[in-house]
């Protein structure tokens, strides 16, 4: 047992001296395209071999799908810069008072948190809700906890090992062992199994940490994990039953027949688990295949709102991608659209739209059915969302 343990820790030291960070990924082709969007993700551009692509039908629908593409990141940027200034605004005549929840801010944040103020407005919702933890654990909890994340008795270790690489092979910051986010997402996942060994580690956190660490520093993603697992999501949702993850995935079902009857009645007709292919949207807080300026908009709002935004996006998905799952009639075709459904997402607007018409549902239907400490709508009353309605009918 000694030989394991001494060849764990041999492993995990090699890995630390060579994942210094220091090597660089090329962030352009040889023809000068970018390979990497802004967030490190590639962009999946066909290899450029200089050969032609035998089906011209194939290439003229590469080509429109492009120039679609082109067009829709046009239009965000466009919408960034106008979204830009009205953050601008806010925090200029907000600086004085600190964070405080607003009608005014969640508006803004329902429509998009700039890139470069996702830092400092994710930070501000993660301390939010850990700040007595916090205070009580004090201020050198984290730098304790990494003393002693490489303890090999540990059994979180070697699986930690085992996915930092399947955590996000798509984007540059964590696609080789050198990657500059290798060591920071490995320290966060130890610590984090340290400070709460009931849980330890479960796939599905290396992505949550992979994302905040995006934008935060590495003990500000260790904050955020505490902030996800022990304070927005239920109970058990990241616990080896997942009895949380799995009572929202029969709350989601009950939704869908809701709000959607058609298109549940045609999955029910063929025998569609769904919670199949949103079950992995939920526990990792849609970074399952989706488009990132999606994901991040999704993010933006979960972290301010809560949990219940991941009822209203998922909802939102089967509203925009209804007629398309309508169209399949057999269970192989549907589940395929199901499979693909995330890549779809595209229309960062229309679907956060979308996702706002959800909000009565959610609140009005979801609280009686969903018996748990952090009930969807507890952090709201009924007369905040009477105010931001008529504050989102003026920002979109």
């Amino acid at each position: 047992m000694e030989d394991q343990d001494d060849l764990v820790s041999q492993l995990i030291d090699e890995a630390i001296k060579s994942g210094d960070g220091n090597e660089q990924n090329p962030t352009v082709s040889e023809s000068g395209r970018e390979l990497y969007d802004k967030y490190g993700f590639s962009e999946n551009m066909e290899e450029e071999d200089g050969k032609e692509t035998e089906d011209p039908l194939v290439t003229m629908a590469a080509e429109f799908t492009r120039k679609v593409d082109q067009i829709q990141l046009k239009q965000q940027a466009d919408e960034h810069v106008s979204q830009s200034v009205k953050w601008e605004n806010f925090l200029i005549s907000s600086r004085n008072r600190g964070f405080v929840r607003t009608p005014e801010l969640k508006s803004l944040v329902r429509l998009g948190v700039p890139h470069e103020h996702r830092p400092k407005i994710w930070k501000e919702c993660i301390e939010r809700r850990v700040k007595m933890v916090k205070e009580d654990l004090g201020p050198c909890y984290y730098q304790n906890l990494t003393v002693q994340k490489y303890n090999t008795s540990n059994p979180a270790v070697k699986q930690i090992e085992l996915d930092l690489l399947r955590t996000l092979p798509n984007n540059k910051h964590y696609d080789k062992i050198t990657s500059s986010g290798i060591p920071k997402l490995r320290n966060v996942l130890l610590a984090y199994s340290v400070h709460n060994p009931v849980i330890g580690y479960c796939q599905g956190l290396n992505r949550l940490a992979a994302i905040a660490l995006l934008y935060l520093e590495e003990e500000d993603v260790f904050w955020c994990l505490v902030c996800i697992i022990e304070h927005i999501m239920p109970m058990d949702y990241y616990s080896k039953t997942l009895v949380g993850s799995q009572t929202d995935q029969k709350v989601l079902k009950d939704l869908l027949a809701d709000k959607l009857p058609r298109l549940n009645a045609h999955l029910d007709l063929h025998n569609i688990d769904l919670s199949l292919v949103t079950f992995n949207w939920f526990i990792t807080i849609f970074c399952d295949n989706i488009p990132a300026e999606m994901m991040l908009r999704i993010w933006d709002t979960f972290l301010f709102e809560g949990d219940k935004v991941m009822f209203r996006y998922a909802l939102a998905f089967f509203k925009v991608a209804e007629e398309k799952l309508l169209a399949q009639k057999d269970y192989l075709s549907i589940f395929s659209t199901l499979r693909e459904l995330p890549t779809m997402m595209k229309d960062v607007k229309k679907i956060s739209q979308q996702q706002l018409e959800e909000l009565d549902a959610i609140r009005r239907e979801f609280v009686p059915r969903h018996s748990r400490d952090n009930m969807i709508g507890s952090d709201d009353d009924d007369e905040e969302f009477e105010t931001l309605d008529a504050i989102d009918g003026n920002c979109t």
